[in-house]
Formats: structure tokens, sequence, C-alpha cells
């Protein structure tokens, strides 16, 4: 969890984010308690990948769909 970051703290996708490369987010913010500046773009991925997931189960259970996002994006 990256609850120690401020601009994380209320972010849904916290928990599998991993906020981006540590190097732009020292280079960005000067330590490694920032993010890379990508989170938007990250967001957007993730949601696609929600849709996606979306029309492969046919239907939306948004607590299954976050757990094969994580299962898969071990592999």
């Amino acid at each position: 969890s990256l609850d120690y970051m401020y601009e994380c703290r209320g972010c849904l996708w916290k928990n599998i984010c991993g906020k981006g490369c540590i190097a732009l987010s020292i280079s960005n913010s000067g330590g490694v308690h920032g993010t890379d500046g990508a989170c938007e773009l990250r967001k957007k991925y993730f949601m696609s990948c929600i849709k996606w997931f979306k029309l492969v189960v046919g239907y939306f259970n948004f607590k299954v769909a976050i757990k094969l996002y994580i299962y898969i994006s071990k592999i």
C-alpha cells in the first residue's frame, strides 16, 4: 500500500499501482515519496483493463475484476 504517500492515500488504485518509475519520482518531486507524474495515465489504463474484463466476463463485478487484474499482472 502507498499510504505513506499523501498523493496516493485516496486513490482507488493505490494497492496495484506502485506509483511508477522511482527515478522519475525522485526527479519530479526531489524524493521517493512523490509520484512519477503519470498517475492520470495509469488510472486510464486501469479503467481500460476493467472495461476489458467486463467484456470478457459478460457482467461487471468490480471485486472480481480487480482480483483478476492482480492475478494477471503477476504472471
